[in-house]
């Protein structure tokens, strides 16, 4: 939207995986023995699965359609897996629908000038494909965690360390992901740019509303899907350590996931459920607005590529305390907040205490502006065109 905004023609690729060449098989010899597959099958026939069997395989076209939202083409493919879904195969699928999709893409709307994949796998690898095929020079930007979280499979390294140096630019959204990616990949020969992401216009168009609470009362507000990686656990008990006895500080947590129930019994047994409130999923009106209603926002992740709450926060004007969890790093100044190691409840403790008693030290004009220039749509825009103009010229 932030291209199509500043006045570039943009496309988009939608590939989905749905079944499995095995599972259509298996779907199929379960048929013919009077029985149902017990899965999405069910209400195909036997000659019905051989066609879509025979159409997934050779004739994938037949899967894609094309929309649009607001203003941007998308073509999307449901495509399949060619063996039982793995991460080491998944991929030979997806770009088999890929290419399916950007035949059509082209066939409706003209070759691109390049093609932006985002995420190395499997986008790179289905970019790398195509700019083979086509010529067309293509850029990597990379965002993903699995990297970091090992579930990357090792058989992959090789077409993606391929991937990379074909690619005519590598970008990564942190610092410390380009040095991961070098490490683990093998790639020291690739020279990364980082390219932050952006804060959405919806956060930077309106000012900041002013708080509305008591006097007195001091607010942490903390947004993330409620999973492991994110640790609030860490959260719950650093607040435990610095607030136990504390009745005016409260927290307030954005978000939901698999650990919400174990995360509220560690707060009632912490006893400070009292003053954390789980607020569930947010829509983006009511994340603005909690944001503007916080003090501070922290951050207590085991690992971030890059940290797009944080931006978010600091563009409303909010000072920060977050985990140095890579790419937060990059992220964070010492005018905007504070870091801390991972893991560590006595230091995440130590620095929410220093928050609310140091607060009236940061400046929320600056670190709003300072956000928006750093991380607003101009600077991405500026960022991409120099990207796409060099891949471009290098092309020619």
């Amino acid at each position: 939207m932030v291209l199509r905004n500043a006045g570039f023609r943009v496309g988009t690729l939608s590939i989905r995986q749905a079944v499995s060449v095995p599972m259509v098989l298996r779907a199929a010899l379960l048929r013919v023995v009077g029985r149902k597959p017990g899965n999405a099958l069910d209400n195909l026939t036997l000659p019905a699965m051989w066609r879509l069997l025979a159409d997934k395989v050779a004739r994938i076209h037949r899967f894609v359609s094309v929309e649009e939202i607001t203003g941007i083409p998308v073509v999307r493919v449901e495509g399949f897996y060619y063996l039982p879904p793995s991460p080491r195969t998944n991929h030979l699928g997806w770009i088999h629908a890929g290419v399916a999709a950007f035949d059509e893409y082209c066939r409706r709307f003209g070759r691109p000038d390049v093609i932006h994949a985002h995420n190395s796998d499997p986008a790179g690898l289905l970019a790398h494909r195509l700019s083979r095929r086509t010529g067309i020079p293509f850029v990597v930007t990379e965002h993903s965690t699995y990297f970091a979280r090992g579930l990357v499979p090792r058989s992959l390294y090789g077409a993606l360390r391929r991937a990379f140096r074909a690619a005519s630019a590598a970008a990564v959204v942190g610092p410390a992901l380009g040095d991961l990616l070098t490490r683990q990949l093998g790639i020291d020969d690739v020279d990364f740019e980082w390219i932050p992401n952006v804060v959405e216009e919806d956060v930077i168009d309106t000012a900041p509303s002013r708080n509305s609470r008591s006097p007195g009362e001091f607010r942490f507000l903390a947004l993330g899907n409620l999973t492991p990686v994110k640790d609030h656990s860490l959260l719950l008990r650093a607040f435990q350590r610095a607030f136990g006895g504390t009745p005016n500080v409260f927290l307030r947590i954005g978000g939901d996931g698999e650990l919400l129930e174990s995360l509220k019994a560690l707060s009632a047994s912490l006893g400070i459920s009292d003053r954390v409130e789980f607020l569930g999923r947010l829509s983006r009106p009511e994340v603005i607005d909690e944001l503007d209603n916080c003090d501070a926002f922290v951050l207590p992740s085991r690992y971030e590529t890059f940290g797009v709450v944080l931006i978010e926060a600091m563009a409303r004007g909010k000072p920060v305390v977050s985990t140095a969890c890579a790419g937060p790093d990059a992220v964070v100044l010492a005018e905007d907040g504070v870091l801390v190691p991972v893991g560590d409840v006595e230091a995440l403790a130590e620095a929410m205490l220093a928050m609310q008693r140091d607060h009236a030290q940061y400046r929320q004009d600056e670190i709003r502006n300072r956000a928006i220039l750093r991380f607003g749509p101009r600077r991405l825009v500026e960022n991409l065109e120099r990207l796409y103009a060099e891949a471009i010229a290098g092309n020619a």
